[in-house]
């Protein structure tokens, strides 16, 4: 009997070695996902009390725990490989998903670019078509402008030669102008050159107008006659006398008189005695025109410190200048006196 149960103590260590120990259990797969470790120790702890107390169930169990390992083991491997298969599904998907991104990236970029491309040869054909209207345009506008800038050119030649004409001719029109007054001065002044203006002869008393001191032109004539045989000791007669009148300017009773002789020769005589008159108050100059009386009176009054005096001879107007030298005033200095402001304290003649 004892030899019986030695032999099955043998036979239930091989079993429990054939199973492993109970730290072998606790470090076992089953260890590792069981989640309460002091709970699964007392059931290990009661399992071998209860191997000890009966054999067979410890057996049974021990089987079922194998079958379990086993079962973990293998669901341990599925699990293994569904994760592996899961990683290298979901690597592949990821890449398949970027693939596809990147497909479609290129794709849209490429159709984009296919659209862009068409548009720029839409567009520059579009431009080109209108460039190539507006540079036509151009052409002719610029041939337009050549042709235009040409007449113009022209014209502005014509206009400078008609601008030159002009000048000249309205320097000829001037000289002629200048020329014509001239004439007509000369003229008129030659139409004077028989007169004589008298001042300082007083008008014959108990001759009246209308209450005034009036003369008549023969009346004129005989006091005239009479003063110059008088003074000057000639035989003057009236007969010599054109015309002889007062001027309307001037004092009262004592008005300038124009003679206007019928010889030149008996006005040149009595003009080369008026020094003789002027010593007897009376005074004598020549009849000049408006024209000849202004310059005249200029050269006379608008520069007293270079004139000394003046004189009326032949036609013509004279002066002599402090150096004591005798000027001509001829037609071209008429401008440059009549432009010389009067003395402010001489009038206008």
């Amino acid at each position: 009997m004892e030899a019986t149960d030695a032999k099955d103590d043998n036979k239930r260590k091989r079993d429990i070695n054939s199973t492993g120990s109970i730290s072998e259990v606790e470090k076992s797969p089953l260890a590792e996902i069981t989640p309460d470790a002091k709970s699964t120790k007392l059931r290990q702890t009661k399992k071998a009390k209860q191997i000890d107390q009966d054999p067979i169930i410890y057996k049974d169990n021990a089987k079922e725990l194998s079958e379990m390992r086993s079962q973990i083991k293998d669901l341990k491997s599925t699990v293994s490989n569904l994760t592996s298969k899961t990683d290298r599904l979901s690597k592949k998907t990821e890449e398949q998903l970027k693939e596809a991104t990147q497909f479609d990236e290129n794709r849209i970029r490429n159709m984009l670019k296919s659209m862009i491309d068409d548009m720029k040869v839409d567009v520059m054909a579009s431009l080109g078509k209108q460039i190539e209207v507006l540079e036509g345009q151009l052409f002719e506008k610029q041939t337009e402008n050549d042709s235009m800038r040409s007449k113009i050119h022209t014209l502005e030649t014509k206009l400078s030669n008609q601008a030159d004409e002009n000048e000249r001719l309205a320097r000829q029109v001037e000289r002629y102008d200048a020329e014509r007054r001239k004439a007509e001065n000369d003229l008129e002044q030659y139409s004077r050159s028989n007169n004589i203006i008298v001042g300082g002869l007083t008008e014959k008393p108990n001759t009246t107008e209308h209450g005034l001191p009036f003369e008549t032109a023969p009346d004129t004539a005989k006091v005239v006659v009479d003063s110059f045989n008088h003074l000057l000791a000639l035989d003057l007669s009236p007969e010599e006398i054109d015309i002889a009148h007062r001027l309307k300017r001037g004092k009262v009773g004592e008005k300038d008189i124009i003679i206007k002789f019928t010889s030149r020769l008996t006005k040149n005589e009595i003009m080369s005695k008026r020094k003789m008159l002027r010593n007897a108050g009376v005074f004598l100059r020549d009849d000049l025109t408006p024209l000849n009386n202004q310059v005249f009176m200029s050269v006379k009054k608008k520069m007293p410190d270079e004139v000394k005096s003046v004189w009326w001879q032949n036609g013509g107007i004279f002066y002599r200048d402090r150096m004591d030298r005798k000027v001509r005033v001829t037609w071209e200095d008429y401008d440059h006196w009549l432009d010389l402001p009067w003395p402010t304290s001489q009038r206008n003649y």
